[in-house]
């Protein structure tokens, strides 16, 4: 059998070799698309409106997930700085959609710019002595902002995206603030990336 495989040319074994890679790639592809339904079947079967006990850091991962193709694309390093905090009481739905659009809008701050070292940390820890709060961090090397675009970013119709509809961070902000958390924006400037931070009370039905 050894002789028989040094007779292939090798041009053959090396087309072999680039069909072998190019299936498992097909494969990998296919096992997240299957990931993908999975979790959106999962999140389909949520009542709408109705909160649940939530682990922010399962539904931060889920939220990545449903990403990765486009942090991929973009060759975007993630990492996560996730502490075992305290649950909260959100609508899962919601917070997910919530998580999406904020991980999506550090992604696409690398668009247009020449970032060598993509980078999207997502940090969580249990804050405050007597009155607690578990805060969630998005932070990315992306194009930053200004302060005065910070004062536009939670109003209503503030898009800094050509085809953005500038509901998402105002939405953002609103359910947050219904439900006793909070969202605030930090940047150095522009080309010095940003962070948002969401605060959100822990549970204390589960006290």
């Amino acid at each position: 059998m050894q002789k028989i495989l040094e007779l292939i040319p090798k041009s053959i074994t090396e087309e072999y070799g680039q069909v072998e890679t190019a299936l498992e790639k097909i494969c990998d592809k296919h096992n997240h698309i299957e990931d993908i339904i999975r979790l959106q079947r999962q999140y389909a079967r949520i009542p709408l409106g109705a909160q649940q006990h939530l682990d922010i850091n399962r539904v931060a991962r889920d939220a990545l997930e449903m990403l990765q193709e486009s942090l991929q694309q973009r060759d975007v390093d993630v990492e996560l700085v996730f502490q075992d905090v305290p649950l909260v009481r959100l609508e899962e739905v919601h917070f997910l959609q919530i998580l999406v659009n904020l991980i999506k809008n550090s992604y696409e701050s690398f668009d247009g710019g020449n970032v060598k070292n993509k980078k999207i940390i997502l940090t969580s820890f249990l804050e405050g002595n007597e009155s607690h709060n578990v805060v969630l961090s998005i932070k990315d090397n992306g194009c930053g902002f200004t302060e005065k675009e910070k004062e536009n970013f939670f109003r209503f119709g503030y898009s800094t995206k050509a085809r953005g509809s500038g509901f998402g961070l105002h939405s953002c902000a609103n359910y947050l603030i219904a439900n006793n958390g909070s969202i605030d924006a930090f940047s150095a400037g522009p080309g010095m990336g940003s962070e948002f931070i969401l605060r959100l009370p822990t549970d204390t039905s589960l006290e």
